[in-house]
């Protein structure tokens, strides 16, 4: 799952080359109209709801911590 949340971030945010630990907000990389795009594409793609008003910025601070969010997710659906 770890490759396709990076090529997901990198098809979403017009980013060449992402690691799994690398801070997506200090790199300048994530607002908030991106993050609005970035929910989007990952409810599509894995069937999730994200509801903004429930998720912590610190979810989206890097790859690895997106992961974890869709994964809770998944896992809350089954």
């Amino acid at each position: 799952m770890t490759l396709i949340i990076i090529e997901l971030i990198k098809n979403t945010l017009l980013i060449e080359d992402i690691r799994p630990d690398d801070d997506l907000i200090e790199a300048g990389y994530l607002d908030s109209l991106s993050i609005i795009h970035l929910i989007v594409n990952l409810e599509q793609t894995f069937g999730i709801t994200l509801a903004p008003e429930t998720l912590d910025l610190d979810e989206f601070r890097t790859p690895k911590n997106i992961q974890k969010l869709v994964e809770s997710h998944i896992q809350n659906t089954e």
